[in-house]
């Protein structure tokens, strides 16, 4: 395969990336598969993120023949020690005419075994990859696989150029740049794929992704118009939700329950309410005794580190009244928040907290 000599740059240029859509004054959009970032350093970062397993399983409900498919276990030693005990993420199956039956398991078996180039060389790889491959597939879907994942690999080289684009200085850049680089990117991105890879196949392992990236796009769109009331703004969002994929809209769904109920949760723990009553509350609300104890805790270690940040917070307006140079009161001030926080987080949420003062 002509593409070996690329293949460490490519995955090893692609960090992985979970959580929720962002847009801030370094916006990020999650769009299942590619994350696009408008970053600090002045260049757009492309990474790449595997959409949920209950998404994947609701795809896979499509009727096909299977004759053969690859098994989710290696019958010996893993060929890379980071894939030791592992289940095989994704599969390779074949339909009754021999040919590879091409759908979103296709790109996690690709990139469960191309991901193991931190361990072994790429060659190593891909030759384990053709060997599941053989041992299970008819010969006619083996040479449709390693066409296909030629294609793929061409495709993540062309896609991590895109974080190579220089971007305006980070403190000029204003939201209305971001967003237009946040397009300009993601257009590019279904661009390469289409030149790289065949609309079978972009079909099959980006579908979902694309519709969620255009969802997610009219969305900032529509948060950041001005001209909009709240109202307004939830009426947009609204319908631009039910223009999604109905999987990803029952997804998107228990993400809003799940936020708003995370929400509920972080009022009640802030609240001056007495720690049994917000037990009581929390109960009320049917968490499990296991989460209650943790956000109780939790509530707990914030009193400590309120108690904390108020004896910091005396110490540090003394050094910001000091008259020391600006690059003296931010080395002291490192030095004060190291005496007063030894716990990282607690260190983290200190630092966050001072940039809000």
């Amino acid at each position: 395969m002509k593409n070996k000599n690329k293949l460490m740059l490519t995955c090893s240029g692609a960090a992985v990336v979970v959580g929720l859509i962002t847009f801030s004054t370094a916006p990020v959009v999650n769009i299942q598969d590619e994350t696009i970032l408008v970053s600090k350093s002045g260049h757009n970062n492309v990474s790449t993120y595997t959409p949920s397993n209950s998404l994947k399983n609701e795809l896979k409900q499509e009727k096909v023949m299977v004759v053969a498919e690859t098994p989710r276990k290696f019958t010996g030693k893993a060929f890379a020690p980071s894939l030791e005990g592992t289940e095989i993420d994704g599969r390779l199956r074949a339909d009754t005419n021999g040919n590879l039956i091409v759908d979103l398991e296709v790109r996690d078996l690709f990139d469960y075994f191309l991901n193991a180039v931190a361990d072994v060389s790429p060659e190593i790889a891909i030759e384990q990859l053709e060997k599941l491959a053989s041992e299970s597939l008819p010969e006619s879907s083996v040479k449709q696989v390693m066409a296909l994942l030629e294609d793929y690999i061409a495709y993540k080289e062309l896609a991590i150029e895109l974080m190579k684009q220089d971007l305006v200085p980070p403190e000029v850049q204003t939201a209305s740049y971001q967003l237009k680089m946040l397009e300009s990117s993601f257009q590019q991105l279904k661009e390469v794929r289409r030149q790289t890879m065949s609309a079978e196949a972009v079909k099959a392992f980006f579908y979902l992704e694309e519709a969620y990236g255009e969802y997610t796009l009219a969305s900032i769109q529509i948060q950041n118009n001005e001209a909009l009331s709240p109202a307004e703004k939830n009426m947009y969002l609204e319908l631009q939700r039910q223009q999604l994929p109905e999987i990803i809209q029952r997804t998107e769904s228990r993400m809003l329950a799940d936020t708003r109920t995370n929400q509920e949760v972080n009022e009640i723990l802030t609240s001056k309410q007495s720690d049994a009553q917000v037990t009581r509350v929390l109960a009320d609300k049917g968490l499990p005794s296991e989460a209650i104890a943790s956000a109780m805790l939790y509530r707990e270690n914030q009193r400590q580190f309120e108690v904390q940040y108020d004896l910091y917070q005396n110490d540090r307006e003394i050094l910001l009244n000091s008259g020391l140079s600006v690059l003296d009161q931010e080395k002291e001030i490192e030095h004060l928040r190291q005496k007063y926080f030894s716990d990282e987080q607690f260190l983290t949420q200190a630092k966050v907290k001072d940039l809000r003062s």
